[in-house]
């Protein structure tokens, strides 16, 4: 799952994405690409778009888009 995240500049914020993303439960690996914004997910289940955004609510940075 490909999940485009807005508000990224710099390497910290990658990897707070990539320690946020990865307490969702199901999922079992996150990587960021800070060049193009994706976060790339892999999970057990489908994780909603809503559960993505709870994880980022205390943050500058929010997810544009989401594609499974």
């Amino acid at each position: 799952m490909k999940v485009y995240v807005s508000g990224m500049t710099c390497m910290h914020c990658k990897k707070t994405v990539e320690r946020l993303f990865s307490q969702i439960d199901g999922v079992e690996k996150v990587e960021v690409d800070l060049a193009t914004k994706i976060a790339n997910i892999k999970s057990t289940k489908n994780i909603s778009k809503e559960a993505l955004e709870k994880s980022l609510e205390d943050t500058a940075y929010k997810v544009e888009k989401v594609e499974y």
